[in-house]
């Protein structure tokens, strides 16, 4: 129960962040110029990486967690993300 809860928010914690990228770029109003739209695309990445390192911070505190295997669930995701982006 242990591995899969790590796998699992080892994956969570790259789906939640890149959703939330996501969201903000594609669903929101578009913006009325190209300075905007770089404005909201670096605001955007900025708190998805602030939201995985807090993400991987609180993993790392909560103690029934395997580091490694959440790693592996944040590498997996992310490498089914670039594959559905291939195909």
């Amino acid at each position: 129960l242990r591995n899969a809860a790590s796998l699992l928010f080892g994956g969570s914690t790259c789906f939640i962040p890149n959703l939330y990228f996501y969201r903000h770029l594609f669903l929101k109003a578009q913006p009325k110029s190209a300075r905007s739209a770089l404005n909201s695309f670096y605001f955007a990445e900025v708190f998805k990486i602030g939201l995985t390192t807090l993400m991987f911070g609180v993993g790392f505190q909560l103690g029934w967690l395997f580091p490694a295997l959440v790693f592996v669930g944040y590498v997996l995701v992310q490498f089914l993300f670039w594959v559905a982006t291939v195909g």
